[in-house]
């Protein structure tokens, strides 16, 4: 594996630092799921670093039948857990889906994508607007003076009465105003589940799953404070897609950094 080093000139190839494994799709567009160095992924897969996972983290619609071990799944359950939220909150909550039959009832609420029921395990990813009520606001506040959390604030978050006046008085607000920063946290604790499932050697794919909310509610007995963030279904990958195109880091910059033309070689392709 190498690093893309992006120069006035193009890109030029620079050796890796060292630390980071030989990447599992190198065998790119193909069945083989063999890296350059023989090493086959699955059980008793080497856990990969965090670089490693984010750079081989792939969108995979094609499982193998092999279950995916119960510890594999705490870990990754885990890893969510662990996932930082605003006033941590910890709006995500998941189902965890093995049964053939409900994974067929996702599949066809998911746009009868069928790879979703061909996996061995689905995560489905609801964010809880009850976390944003004013009780749970009340023991977020409770928990920063007990942690020493306020004692860290500066400007407004150090006066009491500016949280008094804004998140704990006053009536119990519509639940659905905080739809956008419920899903934006559950997005944080969703991608440590999917890094974490690419560190252990397995593949997932991200399916947007909003529209089915009111189905799944239905179908597993959700209040109406529980709405979908995502389905991810997981398994081993039975084929590695090859990695599509990322924009240049200079694209993504809202003005000039020239860290990026003095330190190239940090840049990776």
């Amino acid at each position: 594996m190498s690093f893309k080093a992006h120069t006035e000139s193009g890109e030029e190839s620079v050796p890796p630092d060292g630390r980071v494994s030989t990447p599992v799709h190198s065998t790119r567009g193909t069945d083989s799921l063999k890296n350059d160095k023989g090493l086959s992924q699955g059980r008793g897969h080497t856990m990969l670093t965090v670089r490693e996972a984010i750079r081989e983290r792939r969108a995979v619609r094609k499982f193998k039948p092999d279950p995916v071990p119960d510890e594999y799944i705490l870990e990754m359950l885990e890893a969510a857990r662990l996932a930082p939220s605003g006033h941590n909150r910890q709006p995500w909550r998941f189902l965890v889906v093995t049964d053939p039959e409900e994974k067929r009832f996702i599949e066809d609420s998911c746009r009868h994508q069928h790879f979703i029921g061909e996996a061995p395990v689905v995560f489905v990813c609801a964010a809880d607007l009850s976390a944003f009520s004013k009780l749970s606001e009340r023991l977020r506040y409770e928990e920063f003076i007990e942690y020493g959390v306020f004692d860290t604030f500066s400007g407004d978050l150090t006066d009491h009465a500016y949280w008094e006046k804004g998140f704990l008085s006053g009536p119990e607000p519509d639940p659905r105003a905080f739809a956008g920063a419920a899903l934006a946290n559950t997005y944080i604790a969703i991608e440590h589940l999917v890094l974490t499932a690419t560190a252990l050697g397995l593949g997932t794919c991200w399916v947007q799953a909003r529209p089915a909310t009111e189905a799944l509610q239905k179908r597993f007995g959700w209040p109406e404070h529980i709405m979908c963030a995502a389905v991810i279904p997981c398994g081993y990958p039975a084929f590695l897609p090859s990695p599509r195109p990322r924009l240049a880091l200079e694209e993504l910059l809202l003005r000039p950094l020239p860290m990026v033309a003095s330190h190239p070689t940090i840049l990776y392709s």
